[in-house]
């Protein structure tokens, strides 16, 4: 066990060094120079505003099915179509939210128009990261360490071309949002055939600890029951928790100096270009936990 905790750790490290600083020093930052520190400004208050809403997208569900799946495989056929009904629901409920909340914060026209690309981005990485939970659940750690950078790699490629490709006149902050949302978009996609043909090839392994028992089932069906999706949901409270204080403390600093300076935009671009390093160094630690959740659920 402690040699294949290594040697995946190793692996996970080795990929994300090789392409994460590459895309927070060559591209993002890269992108903050081109398009100004105000426009990158508006993105960087936006990109955080969609994100503290998260929460809703998830639930804790993530890190619950991760801690379930890694002690209970078996239940993957069961629980692979209800998460997704649950998925689905949340994302509609999460689109709703974030621009009602949008329009009583005072964002209109441009900022509504940039929000909706990012909003779709927060989407599609809660269906990755759900996706990912089973697939590290079940230790397949290798193809996790790919999807990990998947996404970055083509926002790399993409942005690559647009910003030195001389295939634009002027490289604008919109660009750098779709390229975003086709990226996770595309890794989703890919995460999700990934899942299928693992999920086939899962044999019932019967696994017992000393955790509270997740949702039971007189069968393993493979249907949609609403009454499990509530069980579910109800069950993974506590990793909600946890997602929404620490996503309150991570990312509402730049939405507050956007509010509170008179030229909030400006002053939350230059904030964004600090938090750049922060956001390199916190890699290490989630690369870790990543691994070590479904271990220690395993244990």
């Amino acid at each position: 066990m402690e040699r294949k905790f290594i040697t995946n750790l190793l692996f996970l490290i080795f990929v994300n060094v090789l392409i994460k600083p590459f895309y927070i020093f060559g591209i993002d930052r890269t992108v903050q120079v081109t398009v100004g520190t105000a426009d990158y400004g508006l993105y960087a208050v936006l990109y955080n505003f969609s994100i503290l809403y998260y929460i809703i997208l998830d639930l804790g569900l993530s890190n619950y099915n991760n801690r379930t799946i890694s002690q209970q495989p078996d239940l993957l056929k069961s629980y692979v179509p209800n998460f997704l009904i649950i998925k689905t629901l949340l994302s509609f409920l999460y689109l709703g939210i974030v621009f009602l909340l949008a329009w009583f914060w005072g964002y209109r026209g441009a900022k509504l128009t940039l929000l909706l690309p990012l909003a779709l981005n927060q989407i599609f990485i809660g269906f990755i990261l759900y996706f990912r939970s089973n697939i590290t659940a079940l230790h397949f750690f290798k193809w996790d360490a790919i999807l990990s950078v998947f996404d970055r790699i083509l926002v790399i490629i993409i942005c690559s071309v647009l910003l030195w490709g001389s295939v634009v006149p002027s490289f604008e902050i919109e660009y750098f949002v779709y390229a975003q949302t086709f990226a996770y978009g595309l890794t989703a996609f890919v995460s999700l055939i990934l899942l299928l043909k693992i999920k086939k090839s899962v044999n019932s392994i019967n696994s017992t600890g000393d955790f509270e028992s997740p949702v039971e089932y007189s069968q393993y069906e493979k249907s949609i029951s609403f009454s499990i999706v509530f069980q579910i949901i109800k069950q993974s409270y506590p990793y909600a928790l946890l997602v929404l204080l620490m996503t309150i403390y991570n990312r509402i600093d730049s939405i507050m100096i956007e509010k509170l300076l008179p030229d909030g935009l400006e002053q939350a671009g230059i904030y964004a270009a600090a938090y750049r390093l922060l956001d390199a160094v916190n890699i290490f630690g989630v690369l870790f936990g990543t691994l070590l959740l479904p271990i220690f659920a395993k244990c």
